[in-house]
């Protein structure tokens, strides 16, 4: 263990890490939406983190020691797993497969190199703290949104409505698993030993807090939201009731911070009939029943290894025909499923029980360090990690917000921390500075890789929202293996429409072969129905009607789809196109 001394630097130098990725969130610009690194903050936050676990990995390295959680062995099953899965499945692709790795990996780098920080009980405190003051700056940013905010447009998401108000992370469940998260780590400080030594800046914040966030989480309507925050405070007061009873000065503010929520919640939006519908819904009239029961069938078919790591598009498509033949009525969305909205579901279809075994060793991990805290400390961090970790039961948190990933993995740690175990760092002195390279130039690799992800997503959004034709510059960024799919996917549906309307053929030869292999593995709607415009343009017929007549069976409600089957049976579709076209450059000519 570290001197006094060393440890508050060893704090200080965590807590700008950490504070580093948290401000790398709010970064913002033009995008196309989506998961992952689609998002721009996600390249910043990763580019902050791999910073910070290059920073741990020379610490580890220069050390005589090093600091690991007690059941060290139990939480690294789960890479392990996944890694065993992606090898022995039948589906391998390799892109997918790298890139979900080192996801992964990363995150648990990050989480094994926060214990070679040391963090002092003050200093986890003040990393809750930083928790606590960037789920209350994510919820102000929802409340410009809210009231329009517009002179702040470029720097935050634009706002599409009620509905579509998603903060920082364009997406609104995970604003209310975020500021459920925010609102019980502030009702935990509050309820800390140190509480009452701490400065007026620090208490006003956290009051503030649990007022702004139960508001947010009543706008957003967010079941996941209101559960976590719900489930999570009643824990803690489970948790902390002696210490509520014993200061009522905290338990009166407590619930003067509550009860100003709920009312400011109500001002915002009126959301207490859409809670009571998502609730009351039921059956196959609940589409995400639908995609449970299918997914489950898709694990039981191979559940061993699973159908493999990125194939979950593929084979939900194709499940979800028959059962739509059985049941009508079922409410599938017209829309290419590409997660069953449930992260262990996903980890069984894709990676089979191998990789969920690694989850579940985590699971029971943690479970017997939070019974070895004690009832009121081990129910305490269990409501502190719950929302996040509910989320993840009914979406994919972790895929659409890499800060969502690091708040869970921080309080992973927090919980882990309390009971580590040291092992002597043996490495020789040219072991050492080897590894010390290799660290320092894949971080450097890394740092090109986020930056060129950022400059690509831009330029992607860019040729979509003006219309622009630099194919070259599209191209270029089609070639980032993070937005591969869809790079490819609008660089060769442009050149497609490019040769339909001068009357060439050569691009859209190259789109039918293209296309054909992409559907294999991600059959969107979209591309299905390039693809029978490209062999009608082709004077392909039957080959159009086989692709369209399987798009409607797999998206029997698009109408979309359903118009092109008709233009196709009608022999229109060409004309239509071409005709469709001309009418958008004119009313783009005459608006500009």
């Amino acid at each position: 263990m570290p001197d006094i001394g060393t440890q508050k630097k060893h704090d200080r130098l965590l807590l700008i890490s950490v504070s580093s990725i948290f401000i790398a969130s709010f970064y913002f610009s033009l995008n196309l939406g989506g998961a992952g690194l689609m998002v721009p903050n996600a390249s910043t936050i990763w580019i902050a983190a791999t910073a910070m676990i290059a920073m741990g990995a020379l610490m580890l390295l220069s050390s005589d020691e090093i600091e690991l959680p007690r059941y060290w062995i139990w939480l690294g099953l789960l890479p392990i797993g996944l890694v065993l899965s992606g090898l022995f499945s039948d589906t391998f692709r390799p892109i997918q497969w790298a890139l979900r790795v080192g996801y992964l990996l990363g995150g648990f780098l990050f989480f094994f190199l926060l214990f070679q920080y040391h963090l002092s009980r003050r200093g986890a405190e003040s990393l809750l703290f930083l928790i606590a003051l960037t789920s209350f700056l994510h919820s102000s940013v929802v409340l410009l949104q809210i009231y329009g905010g517009e002179w702040l447009y470029g720097w935050i998401p634009f706002k599409t409505g009620n509905e579509h108000i998603g903060g920082m992370f364009q997406q609104i469940n995970l604003v209310a698993s975020f500021a459920a998260t925010g609102l019980c780590t502030s009702a935990y400080l509050m309820t800390t030993p140190g509480y009452r030594g701490r400065s007026t800046f620090y208490k006003i914040i956290l009051y503030c807090n649990v007022a702004l966030l139960m508001a947010i989480i009543l706008h957003t309507g967010s079941r996941t939201g209101l559960l976590g925050a719900g489930i999570g405070l009643l824990l803690l007061v489970f948790a902390r009731y002696r210490f509520l009873f014993r200061n009522k000065t905290t338990l009166v503010a407590l619930l003067v911070a509550l009860s100003a929520g709920v009312s400011f919640g109500n001002h915002l939006s009126q959301d207490t009939e859409k809670l009571e519908v998502k609730f009351q819904r039921e059956g196959f009239e609940n589409a995400r029943l639908v995609v449970y029961r299918l997914s489950w069938e898709l694990f039981l078919e191979k559940p061993f290894f699973g159908h493999g790591i990125g194939s979950f598009s593929r084979v939900f498509q194709e499940k979800r025909v028959a059962f739509q033949k059985e049941y009508p009525q079922a409410h599938l969305a017209p829309k290419m499923y590409s997660h069953p909205h449930n992260e262990i579901l996903f980890w069984l279809v894709e990676n089979g029980v191998v990789a969920v075994a690694g989850m579940i060793a985590l699971m029971a991990a943690t479970l017997l360090q939070l019974l070895s805290l004690g009832w009121q400390r081990g129910v305490a961090y269990a409501a502190l990690i719950l929302p996040v970790s509910l989320h993840v039961l009914v979406e994919l948190p972790f895929y659409l917000s890499p800060l969502h990933w690091f708040i869970w993995l921080i309080i992973l740690y927090l919980i882990h921390h309390h009971h580590t175990v040291f092992h002597a760092n043996s490495m020789s002195s040219s072991a050492r500075r080897f590894l010390s390279f290799s660290v320092i130039t894949a971080a450097l690799v890394l740092f090109v890789f986020f930056m060129h992800t950022l400059y690509s997503i831009n330029r992607l959004a860019r040729y979509a929202e003006s219309g622009a034709r630099d194919v070259a510059e599209l191209a270029r960024a089609a070639k980032n293996p993070a937005l591969m799919d869809i790079g490819e996917a609008m660089l060769m549906s442009s050149l497609l429409y490019k040769d339909i309307l001068t009357g060439h053929t050569n691009n859209a030869t190259r789109f039918v072969d293209w296309a054909e292999e992409f559907v294999s593995h991600t059959p969107s709607p979209m591309a299905l129905a390039d693809l029978a415009l490209a062999y009608a343009y082709l004077g392909k017929e039957k080959d159009a009607k086989r692709v369209i007549d399987a798009a409607v069976l797999i998206y029997p409600k698009s109408e979309m789809l359903i118009e092109r089957k008709e233009q196709i049976s009608a022999g229109t579709l060409i004309g239509d196109f071409r005709a469709r076209h001309k009418r958008g450059r004119a009313e783009s000519s005459a608006s500009g």
